[in-house]
């Protein structure tokens, strides 16, 4: 009973939320000012952990009321409104160290250095200010005795010029002003190690400052996520045969030649070890194209497709944030959630099983596809964040008619990282009839020819094998096996040696764009070219297919854009009144079908529903574990059969050998139990932690002794990172003074230090003192001798129960009874903080 009383609430962190909607009355220098200044703070603010959350328009309303409903990652936390600019500032000022001031004018100063500071500020924990003494912001920060009055770190003013060397390094000039700049930036940060070299946020520079440019399209709300990760900013042409538009006395190629120099210093501090995350799009609508009157000689189109094909070759994938939606909001504040998204487990809704197909009518009764035309409508264009929260998120998604047609949602799971809310969001509110798939070749748009041969203009060596891990780690979050469109625009066609590239990840289908006359098996993957044209809203009808009704067995998938699920329906009632025999399917029908009559079989195919495998744990301990796993496959597991589960650990970033799963041994399915398909298992596992502390992760995976890992039949296996110690209770991962393990055990958060302090979690709340006389998250000795101490005084301070398992406004027994249990509970006498 007195164990029992000892628990106590949770204490939730706090958001901070300021609605900038009321800003857009405000001069346009004012607003620009304003906007930067709040995403460095809210970036600065939420590097540690997600805290400050702004409204631009009614779509981050909208996100933020879903992430703190009933169900959402941010329920129950305490909200604080932030009242005004002022209060924004005195709030939120002491994340800065400073600022990094760039030039005021688009067309007097040096429009780079906008970014430029933007990574340098990122880089020093400062944020970045446009060089106007006059403007209200600079002087609230800067200069008001009655603010901050926060430092000038750098000032980057008039210091870039195109001639003679390049300030602040040693480099000449590469003759034009705005590439000198980032040349400064590639000197004194990139290679230094001071930016992640791994987060790359092409953005709108201080052209949006323009009165030509909507103020939305100068992106600086995208910036907040470059403040918190410490990214490399910059914008510049992939055009090697012009000059930029917006830069167009410089030597022809400078842009081009500045941008590979960025991407190569990356690669230079990464390794080449891993993918590189490309944030952004061409802005096509105001430089590097021949759109309307931006002055350049490409199409938009192609201008996409050469950053592309250039940031391929240099091991980076687009996450693009194209126009019109080209803004997104808030990214820091999503991505700090990443911990807690982490902890949740998302699967697909299952894939059809044999006798399915059955009843459903596309296999008779002698094993054959039953006579139709099978269409799959892939829904995208998603492979961005904007376009993911907004138009999708904000607006399909919502359509009456979802759930009523089957929708293919082509979302490309990299996304996780800036907008995990919204697939958290969607996997939680999916109906029986939404599916998803990876979309735009994979975990990111890339060219995939670019990973391998001559990789011009980089050379590298093949990225193949890292390109492939990033997509696993990727597809398997979001239990993901088929990518639905892969296309290598503007380099080449694409070849059969990238389905092999793609099979490991892709198990279930892959999708190409063209260069394939037919469906096949490859690797037991099917793959099968998409049909045309592109679907929009407003051609969709069944003349637009191109399909001959009643011809025999025909497999077709589209791609559509932004489509609406009451279009889908549209066409689909169009086509029933009209006697065709389509039929509109799940993106799983449609390959289980296509690879069952191409004579493929439909084995060996798994999802990782659930586990309960600690995160932390202590060397050479054994720790019982449940691993329930869903066949979505046809075949039957049972141990007469030989199926088995098997798990092994390795150190973190190994890539594991069947033996080291043979090392510890299999785990079977009950004798007699047959696990037919659709049907789940709870595997019974002790996992044996390694003796030596460090950093790990463990996978698991199915095996078919005598025939084959479900892993080498392209089913991903499991994998998550442990953490290996000595002594549990020495993990703090968010340093708020309290064991990882002790916040789960309370409901706290182990990854947010706003969450409450010592004395909020269980046992910790008799914490009194310490050997210095103040509280040390820890229930020992010294807080009975102070207890002690209290209850002869009769002083109240350690008043914790009586005999109604309530304070009684005296310290007595029964409140050094619970004192004592909670420090008998620590459990461990090895642990020199619980003696």
């Amino acid at each position: 009973m007195v164990l029992t009383a000892a628990a106590s609430a949770v204490t939730y962190p706090t958001i901070y939320k300021w609605d900038l909607r009321l800003t857009y009355s405000w001069t346009r220098n004012l607003q620009y000012d304003t906007h930067h200044m709040a995403v460095g703070l809210q970036g600065l603010a939420n590097r540690e952990a997600p805290r400050v959350f702004l409204i631009f328009d009614d779509n981050d309303e909208i996100w933020f009321n879903r992430i703190t409903e009933e169900g959402g990652v941010c329920h129950g936390w305490n909200v604080v409104n932030i009242n005004n600019i002022q209060h924004y500032i005195e709030l939120l000022s002491p994340y800065a160290d400073g600022v990094v001031l760039y030039d005021q004018s688009p067309d007097t100063g040096v429009i780079s250095t906008s970014l430029v500071a933007t990574s340098a500020a990122a880089a020093q924990g400062c944020i970045a200010l446009r060089n106007d003494p006059n403007s209200g912001v600079y002087k609230m920060l800067v200069t008001n005795s009655t603010g901050p009055q926060l430092p000038v770190k750098i000032d980057l003013t008039g210091k870039f010029t195109g001639s003679g060397t390049i300030w602040g390094t040693s480099r000449q000039s590469t003759g034009s002003a705005k590439c000198d700049a980032y040349i400064w930036l590639v000197e004194n940060y990139i290679k230094q190690g001071k930016c992640d070299p791994a987060k790359l946020v092409y953005n709108m520079d201080l052209w949006g400052l323009k009165p030509e440019v909507r103020l939305d399209h100068a992106q600086l709300r995208n910036l907040d996520y470059a403040f918190s990760r410490k990214a490399v900013c910059f914008e510049l042409s992939p055009w090697g045969d012009e000059p930029a538009t917006d830069d167009p006395g410089q030597p022809v190629g400078t842009d081009l030649e500045t941008f590979k120099e960025i991407l190569d210093e990356c690669n230079v501090q990464t390794g080449q070890s891993e993918m590189i995350k490309f944030c952004g799009f061409v802005n096509w609508a105001y430089k590097y194209t021949d759109y309307a009157s931006v002055g350049g000689s490409h199409p938009p189109v192609a201008s996409e497709w050469e950053i592309v094909r250039v940031i391929s070759a240099y091991n980076a994938y687009m996450e693009g944030d194209a126009l019109d939606m080209t803004y997104v909001s808030n990214t820091s504040f999503y991505n700090g959630l990443k911990p807690a998204l982490s902890q949740n487990r998302y699967v697909q809704n299952p894939a059809p099983g044999y006798q399915d197909l059955v009843d459903r009518g596309f296999i008779d009764s002698a094993g054959n596809v039953v006579d139709n035309n099978y269409i799959m409508m892939y829904l995208g264009d998603y492979d961005q964040v904007s376009w993911m929260l907004y138009w999708l998120g904000c607006d399909r998604w919502q359509d009456a008619q979802r759930g009523n047609v089957y929708c293919n949602w082509a979302l490309t799971p990299n996304s996780f990282d800036r907008a995990g809310v919204a697939m958290d969001y969607m996997y939680r509110t999916k109906s029986e009839r939404d599916f998803f798939t990876g979309g735009d070749t994979g975990a990111g748009y890339i060219h995939p020819s670019q990973l391998y041969g001559q990789r011009y203009p980089s050379g590298y060596s093949s990225g193949v094998d890292i390109w492939q891990k990033h997509c696993e780690d990727y597809y398997r979050i979001f239990d993901y096996s088929i990518t639905a469109w892969m296309l290598n625009a503007g380099s080449g066609p694409l070849k059969l040696e990238h389905a092999d590239m793609y099979a490991p990840f892709s198990g279930d289908g892959i999708g190409f764009n063209d260069d394939l006359n037919s469906p096949i098996l490859r690797s037991n993957v099917p793959v099968i070219e998409r049909n045309g044209p592109d679907i929009y809203n407003d051609n969709i009808q069944a003349s637009a297919l191109g399909i001959t009704p009643n011809s025999g067995v025909n497999f077709h998938w589209y791609r559509s854009i932004l489509l609406y699920p009451n279009k889908l329906k549209e066409l689909e009632d169009e086509c029933n009144s009209l006697g065709y025999d389509y039929q509109f399917v799940d993106a799983f029908t449609f390959y289980y079908l296509l690879r069952h009559h191409l004579g493929g079989n439909n084995h060996y195919r798994a999802s990782w529903t659930g586990d309960d495998i600690p995160d932390i744990l202590e060397t050479s301990q054994t720790y019982p574990a449940r691993i329930t796993v869903r066949n979505d496959g046809w075949d039957s597991w049972s141990r007469e059969s030989n199926y088995w589960l098997a798990y092994t650990i390795v150190p973190r970033g190994v890539e594991p050998e069947h033996a080291d799963y043979d090392s510890r041994g299999r785990f079977g399915i009950a004798e007699g139990t047959v696990v037919n398909s659709g049907e789940s298992f709870t595997f019974d596992v002790d996992i044996a932690a390694p003796s030596q502390p460090g950093e790990y992760d463990i996978y698991y995976d199915m095996v078919r002794d005598g025939i084959t890992w479900f892993s080498v039949a392209n089913n991903i296996e499991w994998k998550q990172p442990l953490t290996v110690v000595d002594d549990v209770y020495t993990v703090d991962t968010d340093g708020d003074g309290m064991p990882d393990v002790t916040e789960n055990e309370y409901g706290l958060l182990f990854w947010h230090p706003d969450d409450g302090v010592c004395g909020d979690a269980g046992y910790l709340e008799a914490d009194v003192s310490g050997a210095d006389g103040s509280p040390d998250c820890y229930v020992d000795i010294n807080d009975i001798k102070k207890c002690t101490w209290y209850w002869l005084s009769q002083d109240q301070d350690c008043d914790i129960t009586g005999p109604q398992l309530s304070p009684d406004g005296v310290v007595n027994i029964y409140d050094i009874a619970v004192i004592a249990s909670q420090w008998l509970r620590c459990n461990d006498p090895q642990n020199i903080n619980c003696w």
